[in-house]
């Protein structure tokens, strides 16, 4: 950007533009303050409803050995792919219905 003024105040016909740091700076900006109010938004809400219900399950039924047991056999990796896998497939199935009503699809 100075270049750009300095080559037009001395009227030179070559210059290099290294408005490319400018750019990036600027959208550093636009993304740090996107994330500082999805942050905002996020300590706004309230705690998970179902952490004591776990919490008093697991110390009841002697859940203690989940753990260890996780650790050969990754559970919540598990449902996490399953989650994963149950919203792709209802997904496919909210399109296709949408796609049959517009009768873009047989």
């Amino acid at each position: 950007m100075v270049l750009l003024v300095v080559a037009l105040i001395t009227g030179t016909k070559k210059f290099i533009w290294t408005g490319a740091d400018d750019v990036a700076g600027i959208v550093n900006s636009i993304l740090r303050g996107l994330v500082g109010i999805v942050n905002a938004l996020v300590s706004w809400m309230p705690d998970s409803p179902f952490r004591e219900f776990i919490d008093s399950l697991r110390h009841t039924f002697g859940l203690e050995a989940l753990g260890y047991l996780n650790y050969f056999l990754p559970i919540s990796e598990f449902l996490g792919i399953l989650t994963l896998w149950v919203s792709a497939i209802l997904l496919y199935y909210a399109v296709s219905v949408v796609l049959r009503w517009a009768r873009a699809i047989s």
